[in-house]
């Protein structure tokens, strides 16, 4: 989702965070999961519930991820009419990495750091608090920075025949 989103917008927009109206209906979606994470996490950290904080992450990714899949950018980028669409969707990706970045940094410190500074927000983290967690704060202009995948996809396991060789010696 990070490195997709930041090339996205490298290719999309030059790089910068565009204009946009954090409070569009097109966006909807991934404001109220962004909300029902931040309460999730807000009732999960006092106890470090690392599981529970965990899980309602991964709910924001996947709601991310279908977001990409049903407003295609890809093909709102085709369409100069609809410009303003592509920067909202590209907008509230971001949005969503900046919320990611700071929900991650009680468990993933190093991670949640490398995405603040790759969409482009200064200073550190870790610095932050949950009230910074309003959807809408992402300052459009800053410039992302493309970098190597933060997740790359594992490599499937090599072929059985290779790893059981040893056993007939």
């Amino acid at each position: 989702l990070v490195n997709r989103t930041v090339v996205m917008t490298d290719r999309y927009f030059d790089g910068t965070v565009p204009e946009a109206d954090p409070d569009s209906e097109m966006l909807a979606v991934l404001r109220d999961q962004a909300q029902e994470t931040h309460g999730a996490i807000e009732g999960a950290l006092p106890a470090f519930d690392t599981p529970r904080m965990v899980e309602a992450i991964l709910r924001l990714v996947r709601e991310a991820n279908r977001f990409i899949e049903t407003s295609e950018p890809w093909n709102l980028s085709r369409e100069p009419a609809r410009n303003q669409d592509l920067a909202t969707v590209i907008y509230g990706l971001l949005e969503v990495l900046r919320h990611l970045g700071l929900w991650l940094s009680p468990i993933m410190p190093g991670k949640a750091q490398d995405i603040w500074a790759q969409i482009g927000c200064e200073g550190s983290v870790d610095d932050l608090r949950a009230v910074d967690g309003v959807w809408g704060a992402l300052h459009p202009g800053q410039k992302v920075l493309p970098a190597e995948p933060l997740f790359p996809k594992a490599e499937p396991p090599g072929d059985a025949s290779e790893t059981n060789s040893n056993e007939d010696e």
